[in-house]
C-alpha cells in the first residue's frame, strides 16, 4: 500500500499565499452581494445617505411618523371592528340555530298533531279504554253475559279452595280440635 505524501508548506509559504489583497477578494467573493465598488469619495454619514430616486431612497416625510394618534385611532377601529365582526358571527349563529330549533319543534308537533288526528279517526284508542276483567270495577258487580258467569264461577272457586285450605290448615294445626295451651275448643272454620 502506498501513501501520497505531502510535503507541508512553511508559515512563510502560507502567509505568501494570504496576503492582504487575497484575503480581500476571498471575503468580497463571500459576501452577499459579490463584487460591489463603493464610492471611496464620500466619507461619513453620507455614505448611508441614498440618491432620490435609488432603490433605497425615501424622503424624511415618510421616514417619520407624523400622525401617531391616526395610527392609534386605526388600530383601535379595527380592534372594535373585530369585535364587532365576532359578535355579529355569534349573534347569527346563535339566531340560525334557534330558527332550526323551533323549526324542529312546529315539525315536531305538526307530527303529534297529525298522530292524534289519525288516532281520533281510527278510534284504536277508544277500543283499548275496554276493561279486561268482565266485572264493572265501580259496581263491582259482575258483567251481564258469558264472560261474566265464567268470572263468577272461576272467584266461586278460587273462595271455596281458599276455605278448604283454612280448614286443612286449622286441623293440621290441633287434631284434637283444642287450644293446646289453655285447652279450650278451637271452633272450626266454615267451609
Amino acid at each position: 500500500m502506498t501513501f501520497k505524501n505531502i510535503q507541508a508548506r512553511t508559515r512563510d509559504e502560507r502567509k505568501a499565499v494570504r496576503d492582504k489583497e487575497t484575503w480581500e477578494k476571498d471575503r468580497l467573493r463571500a459576501r452577499k452581494e459579490g463584487f460591489v465598488r463603493i464610492d471611496t469619495s464620500i466619507s461619513g454619514s453620507a455614505m448611508t445617505v441614498q440618491a432620490a430616486g435609488s432603490q433605497g431612497y425615501m424622503s424624511d416625510a415618510d421616514r417619520f411618523h407624523t400622525d401617531v394618534a391616526g395610527e392609534e385611532k386605526v388600530l383601535r377601529e379595527s380592534r372594535i371592528a373585530r369585535h364587532q365582526m365576532t359578535y355579529d358571527t355569534r349573534r347569527r349563529s346563535n339566531q340560525l340555530r334557534e330558527e332550526h330549533r323551533w323549526q324542529a319543534m312546529d315539525a315536531k308537533a305538526a307530527e303529534d298533531k297529525a298522530r292524534w288526528d289519525h288516532l281520533r279517526q281510527d278510534g284504536g284508542k277508544a277500543r283499548r279504554n275496554k276493561s279486561s276483567c268482565e266485572f264493572n270495577p265501580i259496581t263491582l258487580k259482575y258483567n251481564d253475559g258469558k264472560d261474566g258467569e265464567r268470572l263468577r264461577q272461576a272467584d266461586s272457586e278460587i273462595r271455596h279452595r281458599a276455605s278448604l285450605r283454612a280448614a286443612n290448615l286449622q286441623y293440621n294445626s290441633s287434631r284434637a280440635g283444642i287450644n293446646p295451651i289453655t285447652g279450650d275448643p278451637v271452633p272450626r272454620v266454615p267451609t
